[in-house]
């Protein structure tokens, strides 16, 4: 294989960056609930607690930021997930380096 052909292989992505890049991608540009976020990982609606614990790990590196309403009676409908400009910089950082290109209008 010639070093040209080898500096353009693919790299493989570590399982913490596919994660990663899962839940920047689900929540998007929008301000998601857990149960959207849930719904757009392509889990059942009653999963929304286990995404809201993955999403706290993106949240601790400050890729997604937390909205949350205090007045909300019911559990997890008052807290909206964002990606913040670091998480959009990593998303694009990350997806360039794989050679993904997004959709268009994603």
């Amino acid at each position: 294989m010639s070093e040209n052909q080898e500096s353009q292989k693919a790299v493989k992505p570590s399982r913490a960056d596919v994660e990663t890049l899962c839940l920047l991608e689900a929540i998007g540009s929008e301000r998601r609930t857990p149960t959207e976020v849930s719904a757009r990982l392509g889990w059942m609606p009653d999963m929304a607690d286990a995404a809201a614990r993955a999403v706290e790990k993106v949240v601790t590196l400050e890729y997604v930021a937390v909205l949350r309403d205090d007045s909300a009676t019911t559990s997890g409908s008052g807290v909206r997930y964002f990606v913040t400009d670091a998480g959009r910089t990593f998303l694009d950082a990350k997806l360039r380096q794989y050679g993904v290109h997004p959709a268009a209008g994603a």
